[in-house]
């Protein structure tokens, strides 16, 4: 169809269509990008692509060749009830949004803390450290004040050197080394 007003139809095919390339209209019209091309070229839009346009997005064929209202085929209760959701789910949205910025957050404060509480336990650790060694140091302390202590009330001293015939004294008698002297005890 070769129209005088191809401008203004194509305008609003652009407005349905939400974009004016080749490749949009392709898309939108289901046909291909050549075809799209050709017609424009020609600054023409074939009735075919006014109805198919018309059909898919509900709107009353006379509007997108002439622009004359109402544009759309849709009740006025139908377009009320789609503005109202289109508000609500602008709100959700919104909702949706601001959760994300909450849940970001949180993320955020969690893994805050988690740095908080990793540097918490490494202080601590380094602390039960130093603590096992100051028990480990005062428990060799006390066991070797007990060593002393319990050798001293069993009468033991610290050995005291022995000449050496008192050595010969304590000496026993080595294994396979003979019989025992007439002065000697047998055991």
């Amino acid at each position: 169809m070769k129209n005088n007003n191809f401008e203004e139809m194509h305008s609003r095919f652009v407005e349905v269509i939400g974009s004016g390339t080749p490749k949009a209209f392709a898309a939108a019209l289901e046909i291909s990008v050549q075809a799209v091309h050709k017609a424009l070229r020609q600054k023409r839009i074939p009735s075919t692509w006014v109805y198919k346009i018309a059909t898919k997005y509900t709107l009353f064929p006379d509007w997108l060749l002439t622009g004359k209202e109402p544009r759309s085929r849709e009740t006025p209760h139908q377009v009320e009830s789609f503005e109202i959701l289109q508000g609500e789910l602008q709100k959700r949205d919104a909702r949706i949004k601001a959760l994300e910025a909450q849940l970001d957050t949180l993320h955020d404060e969690k893994d805050q803390r988690i740095r908080e509480l990793e540097r918490q336990l490494a202080t601590t650790h380094d602390r039960m450290n130093d603590l096992y060694a100051f028990i480990n140091g005062v428990m060799r302390a006390q066991t070797s004040t007990l060593q002393e202590s319990s050798a001293i009330s069993w009468g033991q001293t610290r050995p005291v050197q022995d000449s050496p015939a008192q050595e010969n004294q304590h000496a026993l008698p080595l294994s396979g080394g003979g019989a025992p002297s007439s002065g000697e005890e047998t055991s």
